[in-house]
């Protein structure tokens, strides 16, 4: 099996050290910021997995963006998103190079396109956010 990885990102302080080793090694492609969403959602159907096992994570998007076209996940254990979607997402230590291995090796055999699709993105519709958000303002005016 041919492995290939994609890295999205600005990389920060150590922008400059991870542009110079992906360009070593053909199978990493370092992609750099991209805000453009349909070349977002581009690369995102070119993967199977997305890898973001952050710390101090309270909750990104970019998970819900990977789920919304197929990827299963690889997440920081006990952060953000930890337990919302249990049946796509491998957990792991983020500061442990050979639990993120694992990791990849449980998501890249555990996962299907099927389970992926019956994960519940309906809470994440900003429609359904907005009437939320109403509903509670009315109660609060009605409380008052």
């Amino acid at each position: 099996m041919a492995l290939s990885l994609g890295i999205v990102g600005d990389g920060g302080y150590f922008s400059k050290k991870v542009r110079s080793y992906a360009s070593r090694f053909p199978e990493i492609n370092y992609f750099g910021l991209i805000q453009d969403k349909n070349e977002l959602k581009t690369i995102y159907r070119q993967h199977d997995i997305f890898i973001m096992p952050s710390y101090r994570e309270t909750f990104g998007l970019v998970y819900v963006e990977a789920l919304t076209q197929g990827l299963s996940l690889i997440i920081g254990r006990g952060e953000g998103v930890d337990g919302m979607f249990d049946e796509v997402a491998v957990k792991v230590n983020p500061f442990s190079v050979k639990a993120i291995e694992n990791g990849i090796l449980t998501a890249l055999t555990a996962h299907n396109a099927a389970e992926i699709e019956k994960v519940d993105l309906v809470a994440f519709n900003w429609a359904d956010i907005g009437k939320d958000y109403f509903e509670l303002l009315k109660l609060y005016k009605d409380e008052k």
